[in-house]
This record gives C-alpha cells, structure tokens and sequence, in this order.
C-alpha cells in the first residue's frame, strides 16, 4: 500500500515537472558562464530578461542532438530587428523551434553581474476534425461559402461569382482575359467601349495613338515612335509629315513642310527667331531681317572661318582653304590690315587667294555663293 502512494507521489511528481519546474531557468553570469535551458518539440519560443549592473557582451546560443552550442539570434521587445549579441538589460524573444536546449553565455562580462531570467513558450497544435490539439470551426461571409456551415471538419469552401470559367461578369469580380485581343473575358464577360481597339485591323507597329473620334481611327501608320525621344511623322515614300500650330483665332500660324531633302516653314506672317522682346532675326517677304535698330552680330564659332578671318602673307602671298567648298566660288572683300598697300582677292570653291605687300595681315569677308 505505502508502494503504491509513493509510486503516484513520483507519478504527480512526473507531471509536474514536465508541465512546468523546468519551464523557467535563471542564473548570473560574472564572466564567461552560461544559463542554460531546456527546450523539446513543444517549445517554440525563450523568453529572455536581462538585469543587472554589468558591461560587456552575452551571446544567445541553441543545440541539437548533443551537437555544440551555435550561436543564434534574439529580438529585443522594443523592435522587430533581431539581433546577434545582448549588450545591455531589456526583454529579448529567441526562436528554438526544433532546438534541444538554448543557453545565454557571457562573452564575456567585463564587470558586474548580469542576471539572467529564461521561460519557455510551448507551440500550440490546432487541426480540424477533432485531432490532437482540438478542432476549429469556420464560417464563411458572402460571397464565401462552406460546406456544411460551420464547417468543423471535412467539408468544401468556395465562392460562385469568384469562379473563373463560363458565366456573366460582376462587380469586384477577379477575371482574366480569353485570348490576346485584351477585350474578351474567360468569363464570357467584356471590357466596357471606349478603349482602343484593332477592330478595324491589326494595330500599326510603334503606333502613336490619337483621339481622332472613333474607335478604328485612333491608330495611324503617319505617326510613329520607334524610339524613346522620336516621333516620326508622314510614312518614307508615300505620304509627307506635316505639323501645324494654330492661334487662338484658330487661324494656321506655322506649316512645317519636307519637300525632298529640304525643311520648309510656310506662314501666312513673319517668323521670328529669338524671345518675342528680343528677337535676334525675322524672316519677312523672303528677306533676312534684323529684328532690332543696331547692335546685332553674325557670331561664327571659330576665328579664321568660311565668312571671315584674317590671311597673314608670306613675301607678298597666302591662302584660305575654305572648310566646306562652295558650289560656286564666293564674293570676298580683302583689306590690308598692316599697311595703306594694294591688295588682291580672288577666289575658287575652295580657296581663297590674296596678294599683296610683305608679311602684312590681310583681312577677309566672304559672301556666297552670288551666280
């Protein structure tokens, strides 16, 4: 009799420290010590809290199957970033899922006592059907269903107008397209009108669409963007691009044309290069107008150029070679810069040839092509 109370005292004695003696552990480490803990397969989760007056660093590790301590990482209460090493007091999460046992070891304590404090957190089970664990039961808001409801077994979820396949399209209803012409819908459904269709024809390559009144007409092959940046208009050998900007009046204010390899810009007015106050030139009647009174200038880019430069003789001679020759030879005026001395012009498409006095600097203005 007193063999069978002492065997159920060792049994609850069992229970008891399997349910909870060895659920919490503590300790204090000075220097290199470790605190360590026991987990199982129920154990998820260590729940570490550290105190004390201490400096230095601890390190949270795990092991399996005898294996050696690896370290590991925990998550300080305050934050969502796990973190590799404990420097200071706070409350810290460790997963250990799947773990033997899980420790906290100086590494090391400088000066002080850091206490320690370790709880475990068993994993809970849940399945339905009645398994281990307990069940669950599900029900369902339209337009979700189950089947039977509550559903706390076996049983079938779904939603009818969620469904992709054969029926009518609905509100907030998830589809997807039957083909490649981006308007039919699996689900017999169609995409509201008002969207750019190839109905009339298969849309053109690089087309530039346009909201020109209809359906079919919205795509034209005369304006194209084959490139990020460029916009082509007017299709090679066939038809010429054209652009127009109109006044408020809706009267034509410029007509851009190609005619062959020229660029021609038709107006019924002049056009002005330059700010609208401070117009550089106009063109006007086929003139080549300065815009203001005085102070313009013709500014090349580079001395001794094609329109004008400076020619320094040689025992009476030079020459300028023109960099881009001229269809026909140029009007050229020459001055003699260094002395009151004759000097003479003449030129070809290429050249232009001075004779004069000495070494002097020879001064030139070249207009062409004058025939």
């Amino acid at each position: 009799m007193k063999f069978i109370r002492r065997l159920s005292w060792l049994c609850w004695l069992g229970l008891f420290v399997a349910s909870g003696a060895l659920a919490q552990k503590s300790g204090t480490i000075t220097t290199s010590q470790c605190v360590p803990i026991s987990v199982g397969a129920n154990v998820a989760t260590v729940a570490v809290q550290i105190s004390g007056t201490w400096s230095g660093t601890l390190q949270p590790q795990v092991a399996l199957q005898g294996q050696a301590a690896t370290n590991t990482q925990v998550t300080p209460s305050t934050s969502t970033t796990a973190q590799s090493t404990i420097t200071g007091n706070g409350v810290f999460t460790a997963s250990v899922a799947g773990a033997d046992f899980f420790q906290v070891c100086g590494n090391t304590v400088a000066s002080g006592t850091a206490n320690v404090y370790l709880n475990v957190s068993s994993a809970t089970r849940t399945s339905i059907g009645g398994a281990a664990g307990g069940s669950v039961s599900i029900t369902a808001t339209s337009p979700l269903t189950v089947t039977p409801s509550p559903l706390t077994g076996t049983g079938v979820a779904g939603c009818a107008t969620c469904a992709i396949g054969p029926g009518v399209s609905t509100a907030n209803h998830l589809a997807k397209f039957s083909g490649t012409d981006g308007v039919t819908l699996a689900d017999g459904g169609a995409i509201p009108a008002g969207t750019v269709t190839n109905s009339g024809g298969s849309l053109t390559a690089n087309a530039v669409v346009f909201g020109a009144g209809t359906n079919d007409t919205k795509v034209t092959a005369g304006a194209t963007s084959p490139a990020n940046g460029e916009l082509d208009l007017g299709v090679a050998s066939t038809t010429q691009g054209v652009t127009k900007w109109f006044q408020t009046t809706a009267a034509t204010f410029a007509n851009t044309l190609f005619t062959g390899n020229e660029f021609d810009i038709q107006s019924p007015g002049d056009i002005g290069v330059g700010l609208a106050s401070s117009r550089f030139f106009k063109i006007y009647s086929g003139h080549l107008m300065f815009a203001s009174n005085k102070g313009q200038h013709i500014q090349t880019q580079a001395a001794n150029n094609d329109l004008a430069g400076v020619v320094t003789l040689s025992t009476g001679a030079g020459t300028h070679s023109f960099t881009t020759a001229y269809t026909a030879a140029p009007v050229c005026v020459c001055t003699d810069q260094t002395s009151a001395a004759a000097v003479q012009c003449s030129t070809s498409t290429a050249t232009l040839t001075v004779a004069g006095t000495g070494s002097d600097a020879i001064a030139y203005v070249c207009i062409g092509n004058p025939n």
